[in-house]
């Protein structure tokens, strides 16, 4: 299985096979694709849509997993959970309000098979943000860490992580995507949206200090050093540690998030 495709979802039906449709038909080798449904055991309709519509559309690509409702607030844990299911060679952070733009978008990771652990970025084509916002990591990455995220923002807690790396292990990709998000398009403004908007601070992205950074600042830096020493010991590198101790100094980092100088 080349990716696997994470996608917590509630409420939502046809924005849901939309993106689904959308994913498998600009996938070169859509055989190749699993995607992995996080859903809430209390959201009835939108389970048995997404088992008789969809799952029925694409037997061989859809997996669907029920879990207690979290809400927004727990985000990750739907996202580490769908994680540890996968059997992608590729782990790809999804929302049912996302349409990737680019055809072949599939192949276009394998490019980066040799790279030591990259985080790919996708851009939006409707959204300019410091982050990755739909990050992909390999299944590898997991596998080191023993979770996805830490907290609720799944591609801030990736991408801290990432450009705390000596040298940097973000790659910008050439697939873009557009966020069909109620706050962005006008699109899906429904109870879903209202939920996850409100629900949670979504903090200043060039302020390291203003969510969930503080908190998780040694859970990043812990993340950071098991990463390099994997990166070192498999692919031959000398990537410095950083020196947990100080955190100072990675918090100075993660405020400068616009550079990216990959190794």
């Amino acid at each position: 299985m080349r990716v696997s495709v994470l996608l917590p979802t509630r409420g939502r039906t046809h924005t849901l096979l939309s993106s689904v449709q959308n994913l498998l038909s600009k996938a070169s080798e859509p055989e190749s694709v699993e995607i992995l449904l996080a859903m809430d055991n209390d959201d009835i309709q939108s389970v048995a849509f997404a088992r008789d519509e969809i799952q029925a559309l694409y037997p061989d690509n859809i997996h669907i997993y029920q879990m207690q409702p979290l809400g927004y607030q727990k985000l990750n844990v739907y996202y580490n959970t769908l994680a540890g299911l996968a059997w992608g060679q590729w782990l790809m952070v999804w929302n049912d309000d996302a349409l990737i733009d680019t055809a072949g978008w599939d192949l276009v990771l394998d490019r980066y098979l040799d790279h030591p652990m990259p985080l790919l970025r996708m851009p939006c084509s409707n959204f300019e943000h410091p982050f990755a916002l739909f990050p992909i990591i390999r299944k590898e990455w997991f596998n080191v860490c023993g979770f996805f995220s830490y907290y609720t923002h799944i591609d801030r807690f990736l991408y801290n992580v990432a450009q705390n790396i000596a040298g940097n292990i973000i790659v910008d990709i050439p697939v873009t995507v557009t966020h069909d998000r109620a706050d962005l398009t006008g699109n899906n403004r429904d109870q879903t949206f209202e939920n996850s908007y409100k629900s949670h601070d979504h903090g200043n992205p060039q302020d390291p200090n203003s969510d969930e950074y503080v908190v998780a600042l040694q859970v990043v830096m812990h993340m950071v050093n098991r990463l390099s020493v994997h990166i070192n010991t498999k692919y031959g590198y000398q990537i410095p540690l950083i020196d947990q101790t100080k955190p100072m100094e990675i918090r100075k980092t993660m405020a400068n998030s616009h550079n990216h100088k990959n190794i």
